[in-house]
């Protein structure tokens, strides 16, 4: 949705928002509190503006249900295209003031899309799988640490913290599930996906987590927003390689590993792997060809996502030689 507002940038930090007012022209900063964000709430209110910020790993979410709370109307701000749209302006410092006004000013040349009720239950999901992912992490690195601890007390102790936290990581899961049994639109796209031999719940909550945009653009363009798709790298006589960059790293990491299984168990993306393999050379054929897999993946869940009525094929896996 585009809207012909005006937008307030707000650069969110762990104890400080630094907001910038396109009415008055003005940059503030406000604690990340609810005080600050009544401060946010009241200018949006008088401007008739739209708030926009930048996805920042959980810092930003009291602040966006505080304002859906109230009506007032949120946006995100994709913070890769708002530093470029500011190097493109010829602003080459950066600071968190800078970044509110450069926010400001990527809205008004930019379509972003206001989020709304449904979204609630999207953005609880995403603060939840961010939760979910730093458990599973720490767990990593204490077992990680304790398989090479020599004296055995700090051994025992690694070992117990690693267990405590794998199992409140299961407790978090456990709950990203309730929450989407308990949203019907996310609900039948979770069951739906499921279906895709290859594809598991931590690859299907993995997606829907950090994919909000899922059904709602085009094919090529979540593929891109993933970073499943090559990119050119071309200019007069030199066409080098293609190599894919940027996108979402916790997506693409869940996407590929689902690619490995799809092509052992999946009877149609089995097959597309193989002809793919045969036509690329070189040695590393076998992990090039996982891309267009990947791509074939997000681009089945989008479809998924967009059309009510779509279904995957299901047939039983025949295992790829």
């Amino acid at each position: 949705m585009k809207s012909d507002s005006a937008h307030i940038g707000v650069d969110v930090s762990k104890e400080k928002l630094d907001i910038y007012n396109p009415v008055t022209k003005a940059t503030t900063s406000e604690p990340n509190t609810p005080e600050g964000f009544r401060k946010i709430r009241e200018a949006a209110r008088k401007a008739k503006a739209v708030v926009c910020c930048e996805p920042t790993g959980g810092l930003e979410f009291d602040m966006v249900m505080f304002l859906q709370k109230y009506d007032v109307p949120v946006a995100y701000c994709d913070g890769y295209r708002v530093r470029h749209y500011a190097l493109s302006t010829g602003e080459f410092s950066k600071n968190d003031r800078i970044d509110a006004r450069m926010i400001s000013r990527f809205a008004d040349n930019t379509d972003v899309r206001i989020l709304d009720e449904k979204d609630k239950d999207q953005i609880r999901l995403r603060r939840l799988w961010s939760l979910y992912l730093t458990l599973v992490d720490t767990h990593v690195i204490l077992a990680q640490k304790a398989s090479i601890e020599p004296e055995k007390d700090l051994k025992t102790m690694l070992q117990a913290e690693s267990r405590s936290l794998r199992k409140k990581a299961g407790k978090v899961l456990e709950s990203c599930r309730k929450l989407i049994e308990g949203n019907e639109e996310l609900s039948r796209v979770f069951t739906t996906v499921l279906l895709i031999d290859g594809i598991g719940q931590i690859t299907a909550l993995a997606v829907l987590a950090g994919v909000p945009e899922l059904g709602k653009i085009s094919d090529a363009a979540v593929a891109k927003l993933v970073g499943a798709v090559p990119m050119d790298n071309q200019s007069g006589k030199t066409d080098k390689s293609k190599h894919i960059h940027g996108g979402r790293k916790e997506v693409r990491n869940a996407l590929y590993m689902a690619a490995v299984a799809s092509v052992k168990f999946n009877h149609i993306l089995g097959a597309y792997y193989r002809q793919v393999r045969q036509r690329m050379p070189g040695p590393k054929a076998s992990k090039w060809a996982l891309v267009p897999v990947m791509r074939k993946l997000i681009h089945l869940m989008n479809r998924i996502a967009r059309d009510p009525n779509f279904v995957p094929q299901k047939k039983p896996g025949v295992k790829a030689a």
